[in-house]
């Protein structure tokens, strides 16, 4: 039996990932921060370690076969938009322990949690593993550029022959079980929140002016994605893991306003970030490995709501819709409910198979462009 260490085991993704490990036949250890609190139901050994100390990790990996690497500083665009150089840093000195470490103990192979962040986004087509990423004069984020430099030592690594090395680049990720903190959360969650605690009638206010586009996957199917690049995932590659459906943020907010209270006015305020006007990444390369997401975004705000509502009982359901909600903000940009569907606009991404190398020099080297939660 194959033994794969874990870390950020006990993150919104990791709890997935050690279950779908285990289903596979794997030997799971899940490391856990010092700090951190267990759940004692996942079908693994816990070892509490802080992974940035080379010799304990070295110590723990001894016998282990693979590892996927979760452990991230990691949330949604007001965290991504923080210029603190301790993101960067810690990322960056988590994910060098964990390879120094990996190869110290003669693991085999290797997988990084990447991020969509690190593209362009000037693009306005899906995007595909080769194409260009942010730069140092474009003023990257300090998470993007963690991630990023991730893969370029990661591929150094699978070059010295001594780590096979693969790389999931996450889209936005959701389901219930992630958190719900404003400075943390995603987009779906920072939704779902500032929606439950708007009262009935009320404005829910939304960054920007709708119409950036964005795609989402749910967490089951990202920890499945993980478990088959691990195990199928071409060494030196790197796979998108979304589900390559595009949505506009009107849209989204539509579908979360009509889930959490259908009285609610929604309001744009274009002074607030809202990130890249497009981003939705092509998943043809995880097809490959015969991957495909599973769940309609629609059923799973449902259930993210729910969750919601149970973490944080402070929702009541609204009043009956007397007369017509209007906005007292001239500035703002509304749409009164009951907004129809029109507003969604889904349609799947470009469906064909992506094989070609992941960056022009040789084959087999991560292209050189978490728990992870949301990009945004």
């Amino acid at each position: 039996m194959r033994r794969v260490l874990v870390t950020g085991a006990f993150g919104f993704i990791g709890r997935h990932v050690v279950r779908k490990l285990a289903a596979a036949g794997r030997d799971v250890i899940a490391v856990a921060r010092p700090d951190e609190v267990v759940d004692v139901s996942l079908p693994a050994r816990t070892v509490t370690v802080d992974i940035s100390d080379r010799n304990e990790l070295t110590r723990i990996l001894k016998g282990a076969d693979d590892v996927v690497h979760l452990a991230a500083r990691a949330g949604g665009i007001q965290f991504q938009q923080d210029g603190s150089s301790v993101i960067f840093s810690d990322n960056r000195s988590m994910t060098d322990s964990v390879l120094e470490s990996a190869a110290g103990a003669e693991v085999r192979r290797v997988f990084l949690a990447s991020s969509a962040v690190m593209y362009r986004g000037r693009l306005t087509r899906p995007l595909v593993e080769t194409d260009p990423v942010v730069q140092p004069w474009e003023h990257p984020s300090p998470h993007a550029w963690s991630k990023l430099t991730d893969e370029v030592v990661g591929g150094w690594w699978q070059q010295s022959g001594r780590l096979e090395v693969v790389a999931g680049r996450f889209s936005n990720v959701y389901d219930p079980g992630a958190t719900f903190e404003t400075e943390r959360s995603a987009v779906i969650h920072a939704l779902i929140r500032r929606a439950a605690e708007t009262p009935a009638g009320g404005d829910l206010t939304v960054w920007g002016d709708g119409s950036a586009i964005r795609s989402f996957i749910y967490v089951d199917d990202v920890a499945a994605a993980v478990v088959a690049i691990l195990i199928e995932g071409e060494d030196g590659s790197v796979y998108n893991v979304d589900s390559g459906i595009e949505i506009t943020i009107e849209a989204l907010a539509t579908l979360v306003r009509d889930t959490v209270d259908p009285t609610l006015v929604l309001r744009f305020d274009s002074s607030k970030p809202v990130g890249m006007a497009y981003r939705v990444t092509n998943p043809g390369r995880l097809h490959s490995l015969g991957m495909r997401p599973s769940k309609p975004l629609i059923d799973e705000i449902a259930m993210t709501v729910a969750d919601f509502r149970s973490r944080y009982p402070i929702w009541s359901p609204p009043p009956p819709i007397g007369k017509p909600i209007r906005s007292s903000r001239a500035d703002a940009r509304i749409l009164t409910p009951p907004n129809p569907v029109r507003s969604v606009t889904v349609k799947p991404a470009n469906p064909g198979l992506i094989r070609s190398a992941v960056t022009t020099r040789s084959r087999g080297t991560l292209n050189g462009s978490s728990e992870m939660s949301g990009v945004w």
